[in-house]
């Protein structure tokens, strides 16, 4: 899909979307049991709760999809106090077509691309920094409901230590597709599950595309202060949610939030080879060092096992299928992902191929 500049025609569009979010989720036998004693209280506005909010949105070479987010974020029924966009060292025309379109937001300018985790922890500093109670974090390729931010606000004012609250995420493409909901890591071999919930659902963690934390939770982690550089990208968002539930704070599951995101199945079998090898990359090697963060030995030798014997062999299966024959350096990265996680090498890669 074509990136949108919102115009009558993509607003018309995108109501409909917003509109059809709230569909079925999974049946019953699917989704985690409630207890009701680990709900929030709710308030009736969210209005009700004090505090400043500061929005802040990450791009980088990507004027279409940021307006579009924030076109979603300036229709929202309780606004932002304030609006920070950081720009991740664009080297075309984003940042300054932004600061036309919306004179109120700020944008702040990096001189270079840091990374997503990088670059979004520049913005949760300066949110921290302006004085946030709350921080609203959105990726530009997100699009929330008008009621998004007041949804969340309602949960997380409810319980003091909620450090994190997460809405529900739905595909841009068919919004009425759950694409995240309430994380949970598997205590066996550390992998991760999503699961949708009627209501606010206490879980492991929330996914990094769209969450509102409270800054007091931000300020309780010790460096870094967010999201891992070592990550560099994938898995930043378990880690991070991981970290808060360390320092006493609960990470939350809020249905009633609803986002669009604009990534899906279909997009990603559309990525290009680059793309999709610097993902299964970074996705395979940080498994490993989360697994030494916050697993036991037990549970990293039963990952290692599963990702060696498993995973290991199903992509190089996958990469033969598609390619019909051995592609000597897709099968180079492919192991190569699994050498850089044992071997406890981290941020950005240092291999031909991976950005």
């Amino acid at each position: 899909m074509s990136a949108r500049t919102g115009g009558e025609s993509a607003d018309r569009e995108n109501a409909d979307r917003l509109a059809s979010m709230g569909g079925p989720g999974p049946s019953s036998d699917e989704r985690p049991p409630v207890d009701s004693r680990t709900h929030p209280t709710r308030s009736s506005s969210s209005e009700a709760i004090p505090g400043k909010v500061v929005a802040v949105v990450l791009t980088w070479n990507n004027y279409g999809d940021t307006a579009e987010a924030l076109e979603g974020l300036r229709a929202s029924t309780r606004a932002a106090d304030e609006v920070l966009i950081v720009d991740n060292g664009s080297t075309d025309d984003t940042a300054a077509r932004l600061r036309e379109r919306f004179p109120a937001y700020e944008v702040l300018t990096l001189p270079e691309n840091r990374g997503f985790t990088l670059g979004s922890n520049r913005g949760l500093a300066e949110a921290l920094d302006r004085g946030a109670d709350f921080i609203l974090f959105l990726a530009n390729d997100t699009v929330p409901a008008p009621d998004a931010l007041a949804e969340l606000l309602r949960t997380a004012g409810g319980d003091e230590r909620a450090g994190i609250v997460g809405p529900r995420v739905m595909e841009y493409d068919a919004p009425s597709t759950l694409q995240h909901g309430a994380g949970y890591v598997d205590p066996t071999t550390g992998g991760v599950r999503i699961r949708d919930a009627e209501q606010t659902a206490e879980c492991d963690w929330i996914t990094g595309c769209a969450f509102l934390l409270r800054a007091d939770a931000l300020r309780a982690l010790p460096e870094p202060r967010g999201f891992d550089p070592r990550y560099h990208t994938y898995w930043e968002d378990v880690d991070f949610s991981v970290r808060l539930r360390r320092a006493g704070f609960r990470a939350l599951y809020e249905p009633r939030a609803r986002v669009l995101h604009k990534e899906s199945e279909a997009r990603r079998a559309a990525m290009s080879p680059l793309r999709r090898l610097s993902r299964h990359f970074y996705t395979t090697r940080n498994r490993y060092l989360f697994a030494r963060r916050h697993l036991s030995s037990a549970q990293r030798l039963t990952q290692t096992a599963w990702l060696l014997g498993v995973d290991l062999p199903m992509h190089l299966w996958e990469s033969i299928k598609r390619n019909r024959r051995l592609v000597p350096r897709e099968v180079s990265l492919i192991f190569g992902a699994h050498v850089d996680g044992l071997r406890g090498r981290t941020g950005p890669a240092r291999r031909e191929g991976i950005y």
